[in-house]
């Protein structure tokens, strides 16, 4: 299987794409249209020359947070996933990381990369809290809320948070 990884802007298609699985996955947060749009270079993960998922990154005070992480689900179960973040860890050594998620599938993957997992929200690093509270207010709007309330009706796994320290 041919994979690359690269850091570029989503095309419309691939946004088109990525918009109709979302409601495939009870354990991811809506992403809107607008936020993939201004996405600042996500890691763009390929197979054979198409596209098959993404992860954002946001920096800030010598943290990255990771996400919206998304494969299309045809790409589910191969392992590409971690091989995603496997790039972006190795391109951030020198940085702490953030990650947070209710899918039992990146549970696991944190642990295979020894990420801290931490008791709840109120062990998250300052820094991190400030940051998290900051991406909120940019991004609600009507459709979050309508989607939070979809999901309060959708079987969910636990939301957890993990940390690796530079």
């Amino acid at each position: 299987m041919i994979i690359s990884v690269n850091r570029r802007k989503l095309s419309e298609a691939e946004i088109s794409l990525l918009i109709r699985d979302l409601p495939l996955f009870p354990n991811l947060a809506y992403v809107s249209k607008s936020r993939w749009h201004h996405m600042i270079d996500p890691y763009c993960l390929m197979v054979r020359g198409k596209f098959a998922g993404v992860c954002g990154i946001y920096s800030f005070d010598g943290w990255i947070k990771i996400g919206p992480f998304v494969l299309l689900q045809k790409y589910h179960g191969l392992g590409l996933g971690k091989h995603l973040l496997k790039v972006i860890f190795d391109n951030h050594k020198n940085t702490s990381i953030f990650i947070t998620s209710s899918n039992p599938v990146v549970h696991q993957i944190m642990s295979s990369f020894d990420f801290q997992e931490l008791p709840s929200v109120f062990f998250i690093p300052f820094k991190v809290k400030m940051f998290l509270i900051l991406q909120l207010t940019e991004h609600i709007n009507i459709s979050v809320a309508q989607e939070g309330i979809r999901k309060l009706f959708l079987q969910k796994g636990k939301r957890k948070y993990y940390v690796k320290h530079a």
